[in-house]
């Protein structure tokens, strides 16, 4: 079973999160909340 999404994170980008979703989705701030927390974004297509 694959994961709904992946959270990315680096040392390029230090204190943001993404979240990497399965293709044909991508991640969709939801308006609310913290831009750098991968918790903000969802899985949309």
């Amino acid at each position: 079973m694959r994961p709904a999404e992946v959270v990315a994170t680096g040392q390029a980008f230090p204190d943001r999160e993404r979240p990497l979703c399965p293709y044909p989705t991508y991640a969709h701030y939801t308006g609310e909340g913290d831009q750098q927390s991968a918790t903000s974004f969802e899985c949309r297509q």
